[in-house]
C-alpha cells in the first residue's frame, strides 16, 4: 500500500510554461502525445487530491490540441 502525503505549504505546486510546451510538444511524435495523454489521466484517476494534476490536466489538454491541429492540419492539405 503506498501513502501519498500532500505537499507542504511551503513547496510550490509545479507550473505548466503555457508558453514553450506547446512549442516543445510540436515537435513529438504522435505515439508520445498519446502516451502523455494516457500517463496523465493514469495519474489524476490513481491519485486525484494530487497537487500536481493541475499540470497533468494542462499537459493533457495541450497535447491533445496538437494532435487535433495535426488531423486539421492533414484535412486542409488534402482539399
Amino acid at each position: 500500500m503506498y501513502i501519498c502525503t500532500p505537499l507542504k505549504t511551503t513547496q510550490m505546486t509545479p507550473q505548466i510554461d503555457h508558453i514553450n510546451y506547446p512549442k516543445k510538444i510540436k515537435k513529438y511524435s504522435e505515439p508520445s502525445l498519446r502516451f502523455i495523454i494516457k500517463d496523465c489521466e493514469e495519474a489524476i484517476k490513481v491519485l486525484p487530491n494530487n497537487p500536481k494534476n493541475g499540470y497533468y490536466a494542462d499537459e493533457i489538454c495541450y497535447c491533445a490540441n496538437e494532435l487535433n491541429n495535426r488531423k486539421n492540419n492533414r484535412k486542409n492539405k488534402r482539399k
